[in-house]
């Protein structure tokens, strides 16, 4: 998949008739995946490349700072999600003040209708607004490309409550994760670097963790978890990225420290490299247990490993442990 910042370039790699939804994306969710099946098939109709346009940073963290969300997702777990539908090339359009302030028109010539582009056809959830003030609409998209196929998709229901990435962010922080994976269509994940830590996990409680700082994104609560890590090689690329069975811890360490920013440790089972710098995506399959503090480290110890055995247990069924249960526990 092409990841360009405007359409223009759209041309230069070979697509210069193409059929464009465009939207936030946050999630990459069902109900946007229904808006990009429609996409897929306005371009099989039309003889044109189907093309995810999209918007960095939230519309609403350069119109209305102290409303913006939380993201589920950083632009660059975004833009995999939407490589994963199978979308040709994605356009990131930086958000700010200027593109803010064309008027709608503005915003079909200047920024969706570039010379040497041809739009065959625009797909777009029935609600998307664009322009100044959000004035333009799926009729107005008809009015300024009077040749193109236009779509306005309805918004998907599960649950009898509409999809939305703002639905997915409350059942993310409220541990709801059967909930989330349905809205998504796939697992909950964080994605981040390893850092260093305090290394308290290996000298004080036997069991070594990779570490990563959870400040710009939703994360599920403080607590333990099942979950499956993906890590990705030194050069990033996700598609070698090597599977392990984790035990996952979100808090702030309460029993050995004081004042730690909020954390996600991963013990990744039966693995002891070093990762430090490199990428790891967690898929959240089950919440064991909240968070708490301990009396004493030798209590937390003996927690620690009823965690990992419950954890092998859970990825076992789930068939991402495939070392045996009654195995000697790290």
């Amino acid at each position: 998949m092409y990841r360009l910042s405007s359409l223009s370039q759209l041309p230069d790699v070979g697509l210069s008739r193409c059929a464009i939804t465009c939207g936030v994306f946050d999630g990459v969710h069902v109900g946007h995946q229904s808006i990009l099946k429609q996409l897929h098939e306005c371009a099989t109709e039309t003889d044109a490349f189907p093309v995810a346009v999209t918007f960095d940073p939230h519309p609403r963290a350069v119109l209305r700072p102290e409303a913006a969300p939380r993201l589920l997702f950083s632009i660059d777990h975004r833009l995999d999600f939407l490589e994963d539908e199978g979308v040709k090339a994605a356009v990131t359009l930086r958000f700010d003040r200027e593109l803010c302030a064309l008027s709608a028109a503005e915003f079909a010539n200047q920024v969706l209708g570039p010379a040497g582009l041809e739009i065959a056809a625009i797909c777009v959830g029935d609600s998307w607004r664009f322009g100044a003030k959000a004035s333009g609409t799926v009729a107005d998209l008809r009015r300024f490309f009077p040749a193109a196929k236009v779509v306005g998709v309805s918004e998907t229901e599960l649950t009898d409550a509409v999809v939305s990435s703002t639905r997915i962010r409350a059942a993310v922080q409220a541990g709801d994760l059967p909930q989330a994976e349905q809205l998504l269509g796939r697992t909950f994940s964080v994605r981040g670097t390893v850092v260093r830590g305090k290394g308290l996990g290996r000298t004080l409680l036997g069991c070594a963790t990779a570490n990563l700082h959870l400040t710009d994104y939703v994360s599920p609560p403080k607590g333990i978890y099942a979950c499956e890590a993906s890590l990705f090689p030194e050069d990033g690329r996700r598609e070698h990225a090597e599977r392990h069975a984790a035990a996952v811890y979100i808090g702030h360490a309460p029993t050995v420290s004081a004042g730690q920013p909020l954390t996600l440790e991963a013990h990744l089972f039966d693995f002891s490299e070093d990762i430090y710098d490199r990428t790891i995506e967690v898929k959240f399959l089950k919440r064991l247990r909240n968070d708490e503090r301990f009396d004493s480290l030798e209590t937390l110890r003996a927690q620690i490993q009823r965690d990992l055995l419950e954890a092998r247990q859970v990825l076992h069924r789930a068939g991402v442990c495939s070392r045996p249960l009654t195995a000697e526990l790290p």
